[in-house]
């Protein structure tokens, strides 16, 4: 139980310098660097994040399970380690490939080569980076002090180091830097626990297992990040650096108004598995409703002053693209809500997980109708297939959900 609470206030503070680092670096950077180089920062950051994606393949969600099962036995735990980083070796190599064609293909990023090439390398480091492997082995708090300590570091150096666009750089050396080192030394630490990685024990029949196995898990992230991360990518490989800017600064207050809901799904969900309480249910999404929408109407009215105050004058012309962020919350409110929370105690969970990959297809369709018809895209419109992605999430989770009550009540008539 002590390990528990260890691991779960290891994952907490994370979590929370994951959002704080942004906060305070991104509106210094915002004003320090210009629209242009913020955007083209911005992009080649969402371009790493999708790719970190294809390059897990779903492993930070599969292996801890895994490891955890055989954490006993050093030999078992090195011999699926061995296996995990030969497989994620080789996505890092594929991933690599696949950022530079498409730096290459866009003509706008062609005076950022040497930005892209520092860049590029953090792209092994986080695929290298063994957090699914401490996780398995409920070793967090070590490895969760090392990623707070880099990521202070790092945003001290960037607010030291950087101090007008010729420092540009200094940023990309500053964060490939920070993730190579963690990577080592948390290889390192596994050394420590006795965990070594070996080339005889790469078994080609453990690959292939290990591919099926967590294929589920990769095709439901890669579907969260279609809609998500994927936006901005897109977005960056087919307008403008000044549109990823505006667009960025845009969902970084759409994303921090998520998270304010997110203790609230957090505490939910386990009281709804456990009470199937649905009058409890509606009254907090009714509040829930009323909070995002109360939200959203803030954002529409005071959300010019709220981005120059918090990014710099040069980001006013954001506020189209986060007025539709703004309604977006609210269906995304009404989404999460209708999910786990809702389905899974009445044992429709897989709905929810389906729904998911439903939207990931339906993003994908959205942006390839963008490509073919639209002339001149920008952040408004992708912002606004996000808005169809969540009210497509929100019809689909409450059908079954009202279809359930009400096959309920039939029967109960009967």
């Amino acid at each position: 139980m002590a390990s528990l609470k260890k691991n779960i206030l290891s994952l907490f503070l994370v979590q929370i310098f994951h959002y704080i680092i942004p906060l305070l670096q991104l509106p210094y950077l915002s004003r320090v660097l210009g629209i242009e180089l913020f955007g083209v920062m911005a992009f080649m950051l969402a371009l790493i994040q999708f790719i970190n994606v294809l390059t897990d393949y779903g492993f930070n969600l599969y292996i801890p399970q895994i490891v955890a099962g055989g954490r006993n036995s050093h030999q078992q735990v090195s011999i699926l380690s061995s296996n995990i980083f030969t497989l994620k070796l080789g996505f890092s190599l594929v991933g690599y490939i696949l950022f530079w064609a498409i730096i290459l293909f866009n003509s706008s990023y062609a005076a950022y080569y040497d930005y892209a090439l520092i860049v590029s390398l953090s792209i092994i480091g986080n695929a290298l980076f063994p957090i699914c492997i401490y996780q398995g082995l409920e070793k967090l708090t070590t490895i969760s002090k090392m990623i707070i300590s880099c990521k202070f570091l790092a945003l001290l150096l960037v607010l030291i180091l950087v101090k007008s666009p010729a420092d540009f750089i200094s940023i990309a050396i500053i964060n490939t830097s920070q993730i190579i080192l963690l990577t080592l030394i948390a290889f390192i630490g596994l050394y420590k626990q006795k965990i070594i990685l070996k080339m005889s024990f790469i078994h080609k029949i453990e690959l292939i297992q290990l591919l099926i196995n967590a294929f589920p898990f990769f095709i439901s992230r890669l579907s969260v990040s279609l809609y998500t991360v994927g936006a901005g990518v897109f977005l960056g490989m087919f307008s403008t650096p000044i549109q990823v800017a505006y667009y960025n600064v845009a969902e970084q207050l759409y994303k921090a108004s998520q998270q304010v809901f997110t203790p609230l799904y957090q505490a939910l969900y386990p009281y709804m598995i456990r009470t199937k309480d649905y009058q409890v249910f509606f009254k907090v999404l009714f509040v829930a409703i009323v909070i995002a929408i109360i939200g959203a109407m803030m954002g529409f009215v005071w959300g010019k002053p709220i981005l120059v105050f918090i990014f710099g004058e040069n980001f006013a012309q954001a506020k189209s693209i986060l007025d539709v962020f703004m309604a977006t919350i609210v269906f995304n409110t009404l989404a999460v809500m209708m999910g786990y929370t809702a389905l899974s105690p009445l044992g429709l969970a897989k709905y929810a997980n389906r729904s998911v990959i439903l939207s990931g297809m339906v993003q994908l369709c959205l942006l390839v109708f963008i490509l073919c018809f639209i002339h001149n895209i920008t952040g408004v419109i992708v912002a606004s297939s996000i808005l169809i992605c969540e009210l497509f999430t929100c019809l689909y989770r409450g059908r079954k959900f009202v279809n359930y009550f009400k096959a309920h009540n039939e029967t109960a008539k009967t």
